[in-house]
């Protein structure tokens, strides 16, 4: 095991190679709902914005614009991230956590918005999307569960605990013309080349910049290490599966995994341990895996 790092425009940057072995998270990833399977005939394209992105960097191009209070709860599909709720065309500041929670349950996810004042009060909007890879996920364990059946209940229990009182929403097939909204990545493939990593307690939404490719977003400062590490190890499956960017990812073109903080500090071990053992477990993936830090001031 090694790592080269270099200080390059106040970036950390970072390459990761192989170690040990990844959770059973991983093995799960199999099973995937009907638009996962058969993306091999699909011309995939890298996003327009990402080779700007990968020369430039994410500390060079980040603006407070991306920041702000979050009003509804997504997955952390870059499909949904990008979405604009409230019918303007602006999009919206999202809080992201895997399938709205599907994977912790309803009483953890109460929990976690009971120790965060910012979630719970400022949350109006619950959301499930079509295709969605955590709650097949999910169904593995509990074969009755439901992404619309889990909001529903979560929006429930949220009200009964908290006194929230959230709207469901479904994010729908881009051809459903009849849905309030609509996932803005192909149905058929994650388009996602890079990963966004929020250690910020302000909601961040890569759509507020336009320099900003999609990217999966974890929400480290609202929900700690142990959520967005499982969540982490789902989209690196994801991204480098069929369902994924996979064959475009190269040495090249890596995907890039963006740490976001306000503080001057080292990417957290959780963050390089997942990757390594991302790496050690999938071979072909070595190389091709960039971690960064950006610094952001919010004040």
């Amino acid at each position: 095991m090694y790592y080269i790092s270099k200080l390059k425009l106040k970036e950390k940057v970072i390459f990761y190679k192989k170690n040990a072995r990844i959770g059973f998270i991983i093995k799960k990833i199999k099973a995937m709902p009907r638009e996962f399977m058969n993306t091999g005939m699909i011309n995939k394209e890298i996003p327009k914005e990402y080779t700007y992105f990968k020369v430039t960097g994410l500390e060079n191009i980040i603006n407070k614009k991306c920041f702000g209070t979050p009003s509804i709860l997504i997955c952390i599909d870059e499909g949904c991230t990008a979405h604009s709720f409230n019918g303007d065309n602006e999009p919206v500041y999202t809080v992201n956590i895997a399938g709205s929670g599907i994977l912790l349950g309803v009483d953890k996810v109460v929990e976690l918005f009971k120790n965060k004042p910012a979630l719970k009060e400022n949350i109006k909007t619950l959301t499930w999307h079509v295709g969605c890879g955590a709650a097949s996920l999910a169904k593995k364990d509990n074969p009755e569960i439901t992404a619309d059946g889990f909001v529903r209940d979560l929006a429930k229990k949220l009200k009964e605990e908290l006194g929230m009182d959230c709207s469901v929403l479904e994010i729908a097939d881009p051809s459903d013309k009849k849905a309030e909204a609509h996932l803005t990545r192909p149905l058929e493939y994650h388009n996602a080349m890079v990963l966004y990593v929020n250690a910020t307690e302000k909601a961040f939404n890569y759509k507020k910049n336009k320099l900003l490719p999609p990217g999966f977003t974890l929400d480290y400062g609202f929900f700690g290490e142990e959520t967005t590490k499982g969540e982490l190890a789902v989209a690196l499956s994801i991204a480098f599966g069929d369902h994924g960017m996979k064959e475009k990812i190269t040495e090249e073109n890596p995907f890039i995994i963006n740490y976001i903080t306000e503080k001057e500090e080292e990417i957290p071990s959780w963050i390089t341990d997942t990757v390594k053992k991302f790496e050690s477990e999938n071979k072909d993936t070595e190389n091709k895996i960039l971690i960064k830090s950006a610094k952001i001031d919010l004040s």
